[in-house]
């Protein structure tokens, strides 16, 4: 999600009926490697630093496991549901978005 996204998805929530928890996430789940791929390419830089497990379990254990390794398929059904209407819909656009503000 970016942030245009999400800062529009809170200011959507503080107008909206909706109640209890929403998954502020993009429409388009991506796991940790695709979100890599497309920095890389948003910055036009190869993508090619693996994480190799073994090293993560040797040096972080389940810490690591759970925050490098594992990838979470989270959708922001309850936000579509509601009328939410996303800028960047891709993790492609969400990437070239904050590329094109930093730059």
């Amino acid at each position: 999600m970016s942030l245009r996204d999400e800062a529009a998805a809170i200011v959507h929530l503080l107008t909206s009926r909706l109640s209890g928890p929403v998954n502020l996430v993009g429409p388009e789940p991506a796991t940790a490697g695709e979100v890599l791929r497309a920095l890389a390419r948003a910055v036009h830089r190869p993508y090619g630093l693996p994480l190799p497990r073994p090293v993560v379990n040797l040096a972080l254990g389940e810490a690591g496991r759970e925050l490098l390794l594992a990838d979470q398929r989270v959708l922001p059904q309850r936000l579509l549901d509601d009328g939410f209407a996303f800028q960047d819909s891709t993790v492609r656009d969400a990437m070239a978005r904050l590329v094109e503000r930093t730059a």
